[in-house]
């Protein structure tokens, strides 16, 4: 990989970094605490999604100086993280660190990311080292999910690896996870921000794809970590509801994004491997509440494949 390195200003550009709460009061206290502890300068906004509980009290009472931004209802991920960097975009940065609530970040991260954002040129984002909360010297992912040789995402890059030191190295990624990475002004103005399309996952996927069609690189450095809990606003990877917009989304994630070729292999994969191996696990581990969940998500994500001639914005 060619690498155009850049000639580094040195003052140090404005960080926003912003994060989204919903009902996550100790989640996102404990967040905000890592951000606090950084050695790199940066304002802080929290969107609060309409929580029912007293997290907005309690950011208020610890930590005054965060910006809040409340919604008077639940916009999903999406449309929560789009409300905060509109007013991100008001106060003015040069880079946004957009991370989830239920992380720790490293106090050397946001600096490590900057660095290596003003090193190389056409940085979309700039990602890191993503470690399980609960154990620490294990990955939960490196950079996101791969790409498999026909171009269809498949499985995350390091996926609950030890680390030996095994991506202690910079490199550019095919697509990275929005648990915490760094975006440029230059960016969101090029390429915009999360589709309101998705209101939970896939949303980060899409954006990255839109950055790549505008040319810009996916960067991941190891310099950078976090750690992170996983899925605690949408009960983990057996929710119903988690099923259900992850499956719906990826058609439309498909629809936006791919070609005839590799929409003809998802639409394969999606009804003669995922349905019927689904299926086959769901009865092994007597897990019947997800089979509607999970139909419903694709028939409602192939709904929209097909009826709608181009999904956009």
């Amino acid at each position: 990989m060619m690498m155009v390195l850049k000639m580094v200003d040195k003052s140090s550009p404005k960080v926003i970094a912003l994060t989204l709460n919903w009902n996550g009061r100790l989640h996102t206290l404990e967040c905000l605490k890592s951000l606090q502890e950084s050695t790199y300068p940066h304002d802080v906004i929290v969107v609060d999604n309409a929580s029912a509980d007293d997290s907005v009290n309690l950011i208020n009472r610890y930590f005054p100086k965060v910006q809040l931004v409340l919604n008077d209802k639940n916009l999903g991920y999406s449309g929560g993280y789009n409300e905060g960097i509109k007013e991100a975009v008001s106060r003015g940065f040069d880079y946004l660190l957009i991370l989830n609530n239920d992380t720790q970040i490293h106090k050397n991260s946001i600096k490590e990311l900057v660095n290596l954002a003003e090193s190389v040129d056409k940085v979309g984002a700039v990602t890191g080292k993503v470690y399980h909360y609960s154990d620490r010297k294990r990955f939960q992912y490196i950079g996101g999910r791969k790409k498999n040789r026909f171009g269809l995402l498949s499985s995350p890059r390091g996926a609950n690896q030890v680390d030996r030191g095994q991506f202690d190295k910079t490199m550019e990624v095919e697509n990275t996870d929005d648990v915490f990475f760094l975006v440029s002004k230059e960016v969101i103005d090029s390429v915009g921000t999360y589709s309101p399309l998705f209101f939970l996952y896939y949303e980060e996927t899409d954006w990255c794809e839109r950055m790549i069609r505008k040319g810009y690189k996916l960067m991941y450095t190891h310099k950078a970590k976090i750690w992170h809990k996983g899925s605690v606003s949408t009960g983990g990877g057996t929710n119903p509801k988690k099923l259900y917009w992850y499956t719906r989304n990826g058609f439309i994630f498909a629809k936006r994004n791919y070609g005839f070729f590799l929409s003809a292999l998802f639409l394969f994969n999606e009804f003669l491997i995922k349905l019927p191996r689904s299926v086959i696990v769901f009865i092994i581990k007597s897990k019947y509440n997800l089979f509607k969940p999970f139909i419903s998500g694709q028939l409602s994500g192939l709904k929209a494949f097909l009826l709608v001639k181009e999904l956009s914005d």
